[in-house]
């Protein structure tokens, strides 16, 4: 992305997204196991990565819904032991909120079946808002807005392409967005 690109050149700090982490973390994991931990060297950050590579292999597969009562019960423990790792190697640091959402996604799983994406539950909670907007009548506010969401979502099932492997319903074909 050309807005990372000029981030980095001015400030020298890359900043990577969920996706180029989770694409890098095995490339990451294999340099520090094959050329850090030799050198006996940044031995915290190394443990605390390693947990960190466990719970992103965690959440895959939990994700895929595999093996759930195993997969809750290990990234629990996983979530705390990345906790302890991460105090270790950075004490100055604070962990972000997003560390202790990790601890409740064992229950999710296990409610569930399979981990939710956060993006998914993000686009329905725009659909929830967006129907809020019209809602005027606060004795039945909530009861209104429950109503208009559950209509919206079962006119959407209507069409087919809601069934397809995509996040927006197809439109008009766009080659210059495939590069």
């Amino acid at each position: 992305c050309e807005a990372r690109e000029k981030h980095f050149k001015k400030t020298k700090v890359f900043h990577m997204g969920a996706s180029e982490m989770i694409v890098l973390v095995p490339v990451l994991l294999f340099f520090l196991e094959s050329f850090v931990v030799p050198m006996h060297i940044l031995e915290k950050e190394v443990a605390s990565f390693r947990a960190f590579a466990l719970i992103l292999a965690l959440v895959k597969a939990g994700k895929f819904g595999r093996d759930i009562y195993r997969t809750a019960a290990n990234l629990l423990e996983l979530f705390g032991h990345h906790a302890e790792r991460f105090t270790e190697a950075y004490p100055d640091s604070n962990q972000l909120p997003k560390g202790h959402w990790g601890f409740h996604l064992a229950l999710q799983l296990l409610r569930d079946g399979m981990i939710i994406d956060c993006f998914t539950g993000e686009r329905i909670n725009g659909i929830l808002k967006r129907n809020a907007a019209a809602v005027d009548n606060t004795r039945s506010f909530e009861r209104s807005i429950l109503q208009r969401f559950l209509s919206d979502r079962l006119h959407a099932l209507k069409d087919t392409w809601v069934f397809d492997d995509a996040l927006e319903k197809p439109c008009e074909e766009a080659p210059g967005l495939a590069r």
